[in-house]
């Protein structure tokens, strides 16, 4: 007998190489209890087989049939106990014992089929056994008359187990009779013709088995292929019910909606978007992408407040990434932010989204328009609120110092600023401001403002002197002293210096709405000069009205000043006035004039009083006369006095008055071209 035979022992297969080791026979059914596990072993050692797709696998033990083989088993040889029922493909028995297949059993030996068992003796069918002799079903049989259960059925009256029966009489085992011929079936059927005997196998040379492997210490090495089958059925299992799962984890889940939701984006099918993509949140409510993808839904329908709300409520989860998973989202997060000019339209919530989103990525498109943004609000500022609007600017030029609309916005303010205080004489606040910004504007030309500051300082002092000198002269009617200030260098830089055609002063301060006592100087132009003239008295919403006084020096035809002293209104004299001109000829002689009437914006108009004093001793007097004038035009007189010599008149001119001395031969005559108008000086052109 081979040693590494045991008549105790079955045969196993060892995974490497094909190797047979032997197992105890105790350990069969420790083997057989795995779980799941299908083990086919064949005593020739020739085939072992694991199969897995079946669930709840049956292991098949199979050996040398002793039927097949003609006799009973030899001592020694392994045998099997079979656990388990043999249930082959019903459309591919295998033959059986007697030569017919398995699933075409031949007549047993009550002459029925085997797979068709007639009633047996207890008057029930074979399959369906009644009660054993111990009053319990056959299918649960108590206590053998052996003392064993009937499901562990001792040894039979052959000495062979129960469940392994010996070779009957025709030598086949028990449990697989063939007809033997003596007994016809049940069913009165003609018997079956004798089944030819199957022939011998041919007998194989026996391999001799590989030995088994020893541990260190020399003692065989122990095979749990069982356990190995067991867990490679496990792990095939494992995988299916892994894919199963897997199509349902949150991932996946995440991905089909995130899937359904760009689709309905294709096709513009926004609320079926936001639907799906408000189910990708909820499922993983960090997710930019989805969060993306919701805000461009919402504002596609049109739902811009919802869309705002989860904007800011993203924003509180974006700002909780820490910087790993800013990286590895950064250009979603930069597309979340960018959206900011989508849902708002104030430069406060720009500035606000943007800056939050350039601090968190450092992005350069989020910068530009955090740099535009701030560009935006600046030049919505007004500049009476410079310092935050130059702030606005600054915040953009800190971000892109060369940016071209911040540097010229911030530049064009700086000049407007220092304009209005220029033309508001507010200088210490200009140099106040220039002080400020210096530094830091180095593209605004400062230098021209402080030298304009230094020169309308000075005018402001020539101003202040000159018209003070006018309120205090005129308003005493000392018209002689008037003769040292007009022509002054004072009023000489106030003139050139004015903006527009007047300068207005008052002691209490003047402006456009000005009302009450004031001194001005004004510019004129007439047909035959231009100059400047003053005037002090009334004025009404920064126009005089009321009593005032004209005072203007000539320097032509020998007039030293002329003064008009009456009524004003519309900045003109209307009403009642006289003008008085004193006049120097060549020979030194002092001669006043004077002119009373009705005026109409500076032209008489109705009956007007001439009157000419002479301080010459030749030709000293008062002379008197009147003429009647229609908005400043007279007619010629002189056909009234054909006696008077009027050789003198130039040709084309009008003589309009007469004047005469009372007791005196001699007489003035006064004459005008045939354009000139007949008014107060400055206004009569």
């Amino acid at each position: 007998m081979d040693e590494n035979k045991n008549p105790e022992s079955r045969y196993d297969v060892d995974e490497e190489e094909g190797a047979t080791t032997v197992l105890r026979a105790m350990d069969a059914e420790a083997d057989a209890e795995e779980e799941g596990a299908t083990t086919v072993l064949r005593a020739d050692d020739r085939v072992v087989a694991d199969d897995d797709n079946a669930e709840g696998a049956t292991t098949v033990l199979t050996g040398p049939d002793p039927a097949m083989m003609g006799a009973a088993p030899a001592p020694g040889v392994p045998q099997f106990e079979d656990k388990t029922q043999m249930i082959p493909p019903m459309g591919q028995m295998p033959n059986g014992p007697m030569g017919a297949p398995m699933g075409q059993m031949p007549n047993g030996p009550m002459g029925a089929p085997m797979g068709q068992m007639p009633n047996g003796p207890m008057g029930t069918p074979m399959g369906q056994m009644p009660n054993g002799p111990m009053g319990a079903p056959m299918g649960q049989m108590p206590n053998g008359s052996m003392g064993a259960p009937m499901g562990q059925m001792p040894n039979g009256p052959m000495g062979a187990p129960m469940g392994q029966m010996p070779n009957g009489p025709m030598g086949a085992p028990m449990g697989m009779m063939p007809n033997n011929g003596q007994m016809p079936p049940m069913n009165g059927g003609k018997p079956p013709k004798a089944p030819k005997p199957p022939k011998a196998p041919k007998e194989k040379k026996a391999k001799a088995p590989k030995q088994p492997k020893v541990n260190k210490d020399g003692t065989p090495k122990k095979k749990k292929t069982g356990l190995i089958v067991t867990i490679c059925v496990i792990a095939v299992l494992a995988l299916g019910a892994g894919a199963y799962f897997l199509f349902f984890t949150p991932e996946k889940r995440y991905e089909r909606k995130m899937d359904t939701a760009e689709n309905a984006m294709t096709d513009s099918s926004y609320e079926e978007a936001v639907t799906a993509y408000e189910a990708a949140l909820g499922i993983f409510s960090d997710r930019v992408p989805a969060m993306n993808g919701l805000l461009a839904a919402q504002i596609g329908s049109g739902e811009s407040d919802a869309a705002r709300e989860n904007f800011a409520e993203f924003r509180t989860t974006i700002t909780g990434f820490d910087a790993d998973k800013v990286t590895e989202n950064l250009e979603d997060i930069v597309a979340f932010y960018e959206y900011a000019d989508d849902l708002y339209s104030d430069t406060d919530s720009l500035i606000d989204a943007y800056k939050e989103g350039y601090d968190l990525t450092n992005d350069s498109g989020l910068k530009k328009n955090l740099v535009a943004a701030y560009v935006d609000r600046a030049d919505a500022m007004d500049n009476s609120d410079y310092e935050n609007k130059i702030a606005a600017y600054g915040d953009a030029l800190d971000l892109d110092s060369t940016n071209e609309s911040a540097l010229s916005g911030r530049k064009e303010c700086a000049y407007a600023v220092l304009d209005d205080m220029m033309n508001t004489q507010q200088y210490d606040q200009a140099e106040s401001f220039i002080n400020t910004y210096a530094d830091s504007m180095s593209d605004v030309d400062f230098s021209s403002y402080t030298e304009k500051i230094e020169s309308e300082r000075a005018l402001m002092t020539a101003r202040h002197d000159l018209m003070e000198q006018v309120i205090s002269l005129m308003s005493a009617s000392d018209y002689a002293g008037m003769m040292d200030v007009d022509g002054s260098e004072n009023a000489s830089t106030v003139v050139a210096n004015m903006d527009g055609t007047s300068y207005i002063y008052a002691t209490d301060g003047y402006d456009s709405s000005y009302t009450g006592k004031g001194a001005g100087v004004y510019t004129y132009s007439s047909l035959l000069s231009s100059g400047y003239y003053f005037y002090y008295g009334d004025y009404e919403n920064g126009v005089r009205s009321g009593q005032g006084s004209l005072f203007v020096k000539m320097d032509g035809y020998n007039q030293a000043y002329l003064v008009y002293e009456g009524a004003w209104s519309n900045d003109k004299p209307n009403g009642a006035g006289t003008e008085t001109s004193v006049n120097e000829d060549a020979g030194d002689e002092l001669v006043t004039v004077t002119r009373s009437g009705n005026l109409v914006d500076g032209l008489f108009d109705g009956d007007v009083t001439v009157s000419l004093v002479s301080n010459d001793e030749e030709h000293a007097g008062t002379y008197t006369g009147t003429f009647t004038a229609s908005n400043g035009d007279a007619p010629d007189i002189r056909e009234n006095y054909p006696d008077l010599d009027f050789s003198d008149v130039s040709d084309g001119a009008t003589v309009y008055v007469i004047l005469e001395c009372e007791g005196s031969p001699m007489y003035w005559h006064f004459s005008k071209g045939s354009a000139a108008k007949l008014g107060i000086y400055t206004f009569d052109y």
